[in-house]
């Protein structure tokens, strides 16, 4: 068993997921609510969102399907639902990680995570992150101060890559060039260049 410190509620609030929920899990086990927690716990007890007190301490099994559990070849904390391994935290890359069909939404309700959601992130496809609205597939809006371009040779302009828009920094004596794909009213894809 390993004892875990209180850094993990951090995630928990993140995620929208209820602690009193998370102490059904199994491979759980804790302090008593109103004593002192097990060697290396914090010395005040934690407090669910209805202000119950809880548990001072946590330790956590080196398995589990649901709930939270303690992962040893990796050295990091799991966060199941319903027998999916949604986040890790941790591990030998020290990185905050989630499956592939998992994401981070934005409730419209303060302090209630389980509101109406109108934001999100989500991996559509290997190396590109979404913007939506909650739902995965159904885009939403970016805003920013600013945004700097990299540099990359322009792939194939074809449907699969429409409203592609890609920079190439020329070398020295040489335009740079920026463009667009986009079709034609012929339906024919091309680069279309903006500068």
């Amino acid at each position: 068993m390993r004892t875990m410190g209180p850094w993990f509620l951090v995630l928990l609030g993140l995620l929208g997921v209820g602690l009193t929920a998370l102490l059904s899990g199994s491979g759980f086990s804790g302090g008593g609510g109103g004593g002192t927690g097990s060697a290396g716990s914090p010395a005040g007890p934690f407090y669910a969102v209805d202000g119950t007190r809880l548990l001072t301490s946590y330790s956590f099994g080196s398995s589990s399907t649901s709930g939270l559990y303690y992962s040893p070849p990796n050295n990091s904390l799991h966060l199941v639902a319903a027998s999916s391994d949604a986040v890790a935290i941790g591990g030998t890359s020290g990185y905050f990680t989630l499956s592939p069909n998992f994401g981070v939404r934005w409730s419209t309700t303060v302090n209630n995570p389980d509101g109406v959601v109108d934001t999100g992130l989500n991996r559509s496809a290997a190396g590109v992150v979404e913007i939506n609205n909650g739902t995965q597939g159904t885009l939403a809006d970016f805003k920013a101060r600013a945004i700097t371009w990299g540099t990359e040779a322009q792939p194939a302009c074809s449907a699969a890559t429409r409203g592609l828009v890609v920079m190439v920094q020329g070398a020295t004596g040489v335009k740079d060039s920026f463009a667009i794909c986009a079709k034609d009213a012929t339906d024919a894809y091309a680069y279309r260049t903006l500068y």
